[in-house]
């Protein structure tokens, strides 16, 4: 599996409706969309839906460290998994998409209402956590 693969999965989820612990194309949110993609390439089988909506401590952070490879938020790679903060703690994902050389997140994101791909900059990229590659990638 390569990283591009995950973009390509993560696209066909693009203008699905945003809904809290939704799983399907009638709505999901963005840890769904996270393990869908992961889940449909075969580079996990991990399911989960018992996260609050406003997280507290590692609670959110916890699932990834159970599916995912943890590595430096600035060594951040195409297809990764990035987390973000709303407050204090983690309680948001998208997946980092470097296709074009600049910096876009595909996220299902409750502001926008939406599954999207936006630019990562701003308020997104300072509000920045965590950052994980899925398992079994052959480019790294």
């Amino acid at each position: 599996m390569k990283r591009q693969d995950i973009i390509d999965e993560a696209k066909k989820w693009l203008k699905t409706p945003w809904r809290h612990q939704g799983r399907t194309l009638r709505g999901i949110d963005c840890a769904g969309l996270v393990l869908n993609v992961g889940n449909d390439l075969k580079l996990m089988d991990y399911h989960c839906n018992d996260y609050p909506r406003n997280t507290s401590r590692d609670h959110f952070v916890k699932h990834f460290k159970q599916f995912g490879i943890q590595k430096e938020v600035p060594e951040r790679q195409h297809g990764d998994m990035l987390l973000f903060r709303d407050g204090i703690y983690a309680c948001h994902c998208g997946i980092l998409d470097t296709s074009t050389g600049e910096e876009f997140i595909i996220h299902a994101y409750h502001l926008r209402g939406t599954t999207l791909r936006e630019r990562l900059v701003g308020e997104l990229l300072s509000k920045m956590t965590h950052c994980f590659s899925y398992k079994g990638l052959e480019d790294g």
